[in-house]
């Protein structure tokens, strides 16, 4: 009976395991998408910023 116990235990634990760093992944790869996204918004918006301060002709700090 113990050692069926056991067996079902490490069955249950590997599934909520399996299921838990599916999740993690999924997690990370939409975080990671997102910061991209941000990133890249971020980055449109300095060159936007940086062209218009050129066109006005005011320098613009490095």
């Amino acid at each position: 009976m113990k050692a069926v116990l056991k067996a079902v235990v490490k069955a249950v634990v590997k599934a909520v395991m399996k299921t838990v760093l599916k999740a993690m992944v999924k997690a990370v790869v939409k975080a990671g998408w997102t910061a991209a996204a941000l990133s890249g918004k971020v980055l449109h918006t300095l060159n936007g910023m940086r062209g218009f301060f050129w066109r006005r002709g005011g320098e613009v700090d490095r």
